[in-house]
């Protein structure tokens, strides 16, 4: 049973620290609202916060990260065990972590953002993170990324 709850955590961590690589909508603008999404998943990550990071997940998405969490809660992982395993995923500091948005392509209730991420000691990356639109608000569009 210990080796199920260890493969069930590892399972759990890589989803989670996908949904990271992969950011909470309000601004202006629906350009400003992505960056601001982007900026409020930058803060999660840095703060190693997982609900902040869940809250920029669209509605559905986050409910689905949350079933996860409550499953691997319910097989003895602790939330703080769990966010320490899937944060150390980007090193020991994570405070070091930036996100900058370089361009955003609109398309209705769907956007893609160009993001690069840099963090100490590693080579910056650049990504394109999927964004929906729900009921007017911006979220990470975790069903379409395949992160959930």
């Amino acid at each position: 049973m210990k080796t199920m709850k260890k493969v069930s955590a590892l399972v759990l961590v890589l989803v989670m620290a996908l949904s990271i690589l992969a950011g909470c909508g309000g601004g202006n603008s629906d350009e400003d609202a992505i960056k601001n999404v982007v900026s409020q998943l930058q803060k999660s990550i840095n703060d190693k916060n997982m609900d902040a990071m869940f809250n920029c997940f669209d509605p559905d998405s986050a409910e689905q990260l949350n079933t996860y969490l409550d499953t691997a809660e319910s097989l003895g992982l602790s939330k703080e065990d769990l966010a320490e395993e899937m944060f150390s995923a980007f090193g020991a500091d994570t405070k070091s972590i930036t996100m900058k948005v370089e361009k955003v392509t609109i398309d209705g209730d769907t956007a893609t953002a160009s993001v690069t991420m840099t963090a100490a000691d590693t080579e910056p990356s650049t990504d394109d993170l999927p964004f929906i639109k729900v009921d007017g608000k911006w979220y990470l569009d975790g069903s379409s990324s395949g992160i959930i």
